[in-house]
């Protein structure tokens, strides 16, 4: 399953509450709702998951608060990403402080101010948890080919997220 944005917070609500009937998520431009937001049942199973968020999204911050498009916040307050990768990581019993691999990818795009960091780290039941963290990017889906309208922010050009889900989801089939 994957999603951005609305998509990305469905996308964790079929992780939380039925993660048996997939078997693994690439969320974007997402974060969990805060607890008193958070209307999930959470089934405490953990799942293989991907998570790609720019630092510079306006609409999903990466660093947590209200998510807002345009004057509308009725959206909620968000943990950060880094509160939100820490939630998949727990569950499924990975070592935070050991990642198993960091991918800082190379520069390519000629935008020095963007940059992309996955780090990925292994947990229970072969489950994979990976952050690919879109440095100076905005609210957008990573891409090599699209750039995207300026309210939506800078791209993360770098890579191409969907063939990094695809990656991603290949792996968790392994």
């Amino acid at each position: 399953m994957t999603g951005h944005s609305n998509g990305g917070q469905m996308a964790y609500k079929l992780a939380l509450e039925a993660p048996q009937i997939i078997r693994a998520v690439a969320a974007l431009s997402a974060n969990l709702p805060i607890d008193t937001n958070f209307d999930c049942n959470k089934s405490g199973i953990p799942i293989s998951i991907a998570i790609f968020n720019g630092t510079e999204d306006t609409i999903n911050p990466y660093y947590g608060r209200t998510v807002r498009l345009g004057s509308n916040e009725s959206r909620g307050l968000v943990l950060t990403t880094d509160q939100t990768v820490e939630y998949w990581a727990q569950l499924a019993g990975a070592d935070m402080a050991a990642p198993v691999k960091i991918v800082e990818y190379p520069e390519t795009d000629g935008l020095p101010y963007a940059s992309v960091i996955a780090t990925h780290w292994n947990g229970i039941n072969d489950t994979d948890v990976r952050l690919y963290r879109l440095q100076g990017s905005g609210h957008v889906i990573a891409s090599k080919i699209y750039d995207f309208p300026e309210y939506i922010g800078p791209n993360a050009s770098d890579i191409s997220g969907p063939e990094e889900i695809i990656r991603f989801f290949n792996d968790s089939l392994d």
